[in-house]
């Protein structure tokens, strides 16, 4: 599954985003494998959103599904690094196009 948020991950928004997030897993016709997760729309992201990111980070893992992030700009890169999420995410998983994301999960 490729996932898109089209806007800012920040306090306001953060169960908004939790609630799409699992509306869309739940709602796929085939068992989800991988989340693809294009961020290149989130320019800014705080506190909460960091957090609604690992809570669906972690959800999605309880249920055997990968997460992984496509198009992520460099001032999120550091911002995730900072916070931790880049090191619980893995390295391995971001990716600086959807392509190469898709590659990387069907390869895996």
């Amino acid at each position: 599954m490729i996932y898109r948020f089209d806007a800012a991950l920040l306090f306001f928004n953060a169960d908004y985003f939790k609630q799409r997030v699992r509306q869309a897993v739940a709602k796929t016709a085939q068992p989800v494998r991988r989340f693809i997760f294009d961020m290149e729309a989130i320019s800014v992201i705080d506190i909460t959103g960091l957090d609604a990111l690992e809570e669906v980070r972690s959800e999605l893992s309880a249920k055997g599904i990968g997460f992984v992030v496509a198009r992520a700009k460099a001032e999120l890169r550091e911002h995730l690094v900072r916070a931790g999420s880049w090191e619980r995410i893995g390295a391995e998983n971001f990716h600086p196009s959807v392509r190469s994301a898709v590659q990387f999960a069907l390869n895996e």
